[in-house]
């Protein structure tokens, strides 16, 4: 039996988050998340309890000390599985002690912005700043940061053969300032320009 939850709260704004999140949310007692994924659940009334920095170690310590007394739900952006706290809470706590509500991922919301499927997309994060060799000619998807972002992904591009490629940087996904450019690998690696919260893909 779950003790605790751990729920995908989408890519943002409030219409991606699945009923199936609001409805495990509701039979809370406890939600842990960052500002910003709690943000849409403080209307349900429930204990809600900020994380920042380095917030799954003060998530996972929460859920040790309280999981046999509150029923808690840690809410984390996008898909649990995709770059999130899933891969960290597993190494912690028996598959058998938690339940994951699946969330729309950043990664889906792309590739259907731009209307294409991405079933053989290579699937990268910018904290590694994983370039794959040039011949590979999937489409590529890029989590970035602000110290790894478009413009330092294109010059590692650039340095690995992929000057002829087109990038798609798509920022504020799903929120009002949502912004969507396509670009040359060549010029984008030439910009100094930051860029807000946003992913890319490379076709």
């Amino acid at each position: 039996m779950a003790i605790f939850s751990i729920i995908g709260t989408g890519p943002g704004a409030r219409e991606y988050i699945l009923p199936a999140a609001w409805e495990e949310a509701a039979g809370a007692d406890t939600l842990l998340g960052s500002p910003r994924s709690l943000e849409h659940f403080l209307g349900l009334g429930k204990k809600a309890l900020p994380l920042r920095g380095e917030g799954y170690r003060e998530a996972e310590n929460y859920i040790r000390s309280h999981r046999h007394a509150e029923r808690i739900a840690l809410l984390v952006s996008g898909d649990p599985g995709f770059h999130s706290y899933l891969s960290v809470i597993r190494r912690s706590f028996s598959p058998s002690e938690y339940r994951v509500i699946p969330g729309l991922s950043s990664l889906q919301l792309a590739f259907a912005r731009i209307g294409l499927p991405w079933q053989e997309a290579l699937l990268l994060s910018a904290h590694g700043r994983e370039i794959p060799d040039a011949a590979d000619r999937r489409p590529l998807f890029y989590l970035t940061d602000r110290k790894n972002g478009p413009g330092t992904i294109a010059r590692g591009l650039m340095a690995a053969g992929m000057g002829d490629r087109t990038v798609w940087v798509l920022e504020n996904l799903s929120y009002p300032g949502e912004k969507i450019s396509r670009v040359a690998v060549a010029e984008l690696a030439a910009r100094e320009k930051e860029y807000a919260r946003c992913v890319m893909i490379v076709e």
